[in-house]
């Protein structure tokens, strides 16, 4: 399968609307956030967030010049990054596209001299932990309900950037 990842600009809000919308009607379950409350974000916020800034990108891969997936890396205090909003449109998954994801956002996080990328996911979604663990994140032992659905819990995965997780 031929695809391309790529950090995106500010002109790209339309994009990353689009497909983050998609995102939260596919897997509702998977996000911290609702489709009703992305709904209300007005454009300014797609244009920020597409934007980014010196402490977080949003990466998008291409198949075909159409948007197929998603991820944000979020650089935090204590030489720490963390990967959000992970999703892969169903027709494209299994196919590596959520791995070159997560390497673009490892790359963005090493040149913010981040030493560790972290990621939430729900205890439910287990071929996503199965992905992560594949690419060396191994479980911290933190646990959180879902902010979006409390019912649900979610569970932390660390990996060192560049080296495979020692807890």
């Amino acid at each position: 399968m031929d695809y391309a990842v790529r950090a995106l600009v500010e002109e790209d809000w339309c994009l990353l609307r689009g497909l983050r919308l998609q995102a939260l009607a596919d897997s509702p379950q998977a996000f911290a956030s609702t489709l009703d409350d992305a709904r209300k974000i007005r454009q300014e916020g797609w244009r920020e967030r597409a934007r980014g800034a010196g402490l977080s990108t949003t990466f998008i891969a291409f198949s075909d010049g159409h948007p197929i997936a998603l991820t944000a890396v979020l650089i935090e205090e204590n030489h720490s990054a963390q990967a959000v909003s992970v999703w892969v449109h169903p027709d494209y998954r299994r196919q590596g596209v959520a791995a070159a994801l997560m390497k673009a956002a490892a790359a963005f996080a090493i040149e913010a001299d981040a030493r560790v990328i972290r990621v939430w996911v729900t205890e439910t979604n287990l071929s996503a932990r199965a992905l992560y663990e594949s690419l060396g994140y191994r479980a911290t032992g933190a646990r959180q309900p879902l902010p979006s659905d409390r019912s649900l819990d979610e569970c932390e995965l660390a990996a060192r950037i560049g080296s495979r997780f020692d807890p």
